[in-house]
């Protein structure tokens, strides 16, 4: 059913290695009301133009489960920080480390273990899509169009529940 669309809820292990990878299925969220998971980078990265954009991999590697897309987006506190993430889109069928584009207008470094971006699973839809492996291609190797629904997510403190409302799904609530 559309439940089995979503992942269970996700968690990070900040105790692994600086050069190590965990697999998104062994993710945690921070805390039980987390919306996302955090990504820690694997590398310090030298900013020394301002907009000088850097590809900076994350301790964290796909794929992701079936149906699922990932979102990277930054954290609240990048861009108070100077940092800008650049958004993106993680396919669940993405078996490589996933990796941040971040920019930022000073001259800065960005710390091994620091995390200005969080990923974000959502349910996805993709009509039509052909079976073929996919790989640790990324930032726009699959080659093939693809079409992300569009879920409205609703999260109720007091019930402890959240309700995701699609046009042609329906509603889910969890």
């Amino acid at each position: 059913g559309p439940a089995e669309l979503l992942p269970p809820t996700p968690d990070l292990t900040l105790t692994a290695p600086a050069a190590a990878t965990i697999p998104v299925r062994r993710l945690r969220a921070a805390t039980s009301g987390s919306a996302s998971l955090d990504l820690i980078l694997q590398t310090d990265t030298d900013f020394q133009l301002p907009g000088e954009v850097h590809v900076v991999p994350t301790q964290v590697k796909g794929p992701l489960p079936p149906h699922v897309v990932g979102l990277i987006l930054p954290r609240s506190h990048a861009g108070r920080k100077g940092f800008f993430v650049i958004p993106g889109v993680v396919d669940a069928d993405y078996s490589g480390v996933l990796k941040v584009q971040v920019w930022t207008n000073l001259p800065q470094q960005l710390s091994k273990g620091s995390s200005v971006a969080q990923l974000i699973l959502l349910p996805s839809l993709v009509p039509g899509a052909e079976h073929r492996e996919r790989g640790d291609g990324g930032f726009g190797k699959s080659g093939i169009k693809e079409l992300h629904s569009i879920f409205i997510l609703k999260f109720y403190k007091k019930k402890k529940s959240l309700s995701i409302s699609h046009p042609t799904m329906g509603n889910i609530r969890i």
